[in-house]
């Protein structure tokens, strides 16, 4: 058929973060972030809710993982204040 050409269906998934083989795009996105890692940077990422944050986040650490490095994820999300915060980061460094 004239203009209709066959493509791998990318499925839209909502609800948790994704990664791998349901992670697609945002190249530029992982190719700064990972820039920043490298050069021990801290990083902020800035969006409003549900535009893949936190599948940025999750893609960028499993590549880091294949990689050989060693990443820990903190979910602060509960934390109440500051001291959550920052009990939350430590209890989560040292329990591996």
């Amino acid at each position: 058929m004239v203009g209709h050409e066959m493509t791998e269906k990318i499925r839209n998934v909502t609800g948790n973060p994704v990664s791998g083989g349901n992670f697609h795009g945002r190249h530029n996105e992982l190719k700064v972030l990972r820039r920043a890692i490298i050069n021990g940077n801290h990083v902020l990422i800035l969006a409003p809710r549900r535009v893949g944050k936190s599948s940025v986040v999750a893609e960028m650490e499993l590549r880091l993982t294949d990689e050989g490095w060693n990443v820990i994820s903190v979910d602060v999300q509960h934390a109440e204040d500051e001291a959550g915060c920052c009990l939350t980061i430590c209890s989560s460094c040292f329990i591996r």
